[in-house]
């Protein structure tokens, strides 16, 4: 069996867009017919480029092979040009192409992707929603406290354990930077609002999208409770040693970016003393880049409480 044909799809999400304005497809298509599919998240770029550069990987490492060789796949994709560097377009190209090569396996071998690798160890995977606005909110659910409440409690009756918003903002290119005090007020009343409302029913998780310098979001985390928040994700812009420096100054778990392009750009994090909450098992990897460092895989590798890939 070999890869005949890669077509990489920008499909658009109509509005209120959540979760993105698209998403980036691809499909792997072998010459007895089986299909597979994979997804890239590559916000570094515009959809024209993120699909161009996807079937150029595909053109150059993947058709015309055994879409079943993944690793060899992989490793030619992760040291083109004698570089092997974490670059998060290139990673997320390939990660998009394993996912779509373990799909088309799966099927070829009819078998779920997740007994290829070791099968099913839980049942179910807890996950998180964000708290967005809805049609004929009286007020904006990412400024206002109560209506956020309310919004949080709804999403756990639903089901989910696990709530994230972001009023720390506005949010800057021209960063890291530090909060400031309205906002920081701004945030604790969120989380003590949430959590008053929703108990001990679902952990919180603060997003601050990479925005403070170390000390801006150590600053911020000081002024939370260790009942208020479960983490705080993302907290500053892509510096190493960021969550540890958060950490050390408040109760309140805090995580490193998972925007970095490999595994090895978390070690050092946690050789500094980073390490996942001791009291929920890491989760394993989902298929897409297993036991390596593709974009699909790093979120739920860094074993960070609800960052599971959705």
């Amino acid at each position: 069996m070999r890869v005949a044909e890669v077509e990489a799809f920008a499909v658009a999400n109509p509005p209120p867009s959540f979760g993105g304005t698209y998403f980036t497809l691809v499909k792997v298509t072998a010459d007895d017919g089986t299909v597979g599919w994979g997804e890239a998240y590559g916000a570094t770029f515009r959809p024209r480029v993120m699909t161009a550069a996807i079937e150029d990987l595909a053109d150059q490492f993947l058709v015309g092979h055994d879409p079943m060789h993944i690793e060899s796949f992989w490793r030619r994709c992760y040291g083109r040009g004698f570089t092997q560097r974490p670059d998060v377009t290139v990673m997320a190209a390939t990660s998009a192409l394993e996912m779509a090569c373990w799909d088309l396996t799966g099927k070829r071998l009819g078998q779920p992707v997740h007994a290829l690798l070791g099968g099913r160890v839980h049942e179910s995977l807890r996950t998180y929603t964000y708290l967005y606005p809805e049609p004929g909110d009286r007020t904006d659910v990412y400024l206002d406290p109560d209506l956020a409440a309310e919004r949080a409690l709804e999403e756990v009756e639903r089901g989910f354990t696990a709530v994230k918003f972001d009023p720390a903002g506005p949010y800057t290119a021209m960063g890291g930077h530090q909060p400031s005090l309205d906002r920081a007020e701004l945030s604790a009343e969120f989380l003590e609002r949430i959590r008053s409302a929703v108990g001990t029913r679902a952990d919180l998780l603060f997003g601050t999208h990479g925005q403070f310098t170390p000390s801006g979001a150590a600053r911020l985390a000081s002024g939370f409770g260790p009942r208020s928040a479960r983490g705080l994700t993302c907290c500053s812009a892509h510096t190493d040693n960021s969550p540890h420096r958060a950490r050390r100054a408040s109760p309140v778990a805090s995580r490193p970016s998972t925007h970095s392009g490999s595994r090895s750009r978390f070690l050092p994090m946690m050789w500094r003393g980073w390490r996942p909450s001791p009291d929920r098992p890491r989760s394993r990897s989902l298929p897409g880049s297993a036991s390596r460092p593709g974009m699909s895989s790093l979120a739920c590798w860094s074993g960070v409480r609800l960052e599971f890939c959705s």
